[in-house]
């Protein structure tokens, strides 16, 4: 099940998620790169760019412009392999 935020209509804010690679363990990795994709609730992109990246912490900055469900999508990579990371957001 994906994280849930929720942002009142108007509001742009850091949205900011940690990376782990399994429950209660701690390997080392490093995130090569990241960016993000804010869809709609119909599914168009509305908002793009890179992820500021901080050791295994993501984060980035969005300004959804109308209300309802959208999803926020984390895309990074880690070594040979590329991880999708969905958020809800809920704007009212």
């Amino acid at each position: 099940m994906a994280q849930k935020i929720k942002f009142d209509k108007g509001e742009k804010r850091h949205v900011r998620t940690q990376v782990q690679i399994k429950d209660g363990e701690d390997l080392p990795f490093k995130i090569l790169n990241a960016t993000y994709e804010l869809l709609d609730g119909s599914g168009r992109l509305e908002a793009s760019g890179n992820c500021h990246i901080d050791t295994h912490e993501l984060d980035v900055f969005i300004a959804p412009k109308g209300t309802g469900d959208y999803t926020l999508r984390f895309i990074y990579e880690v070594a040979d392999e590329t991880w999708v990371d969905p958020v809800r957001v809920v704007v009212s």
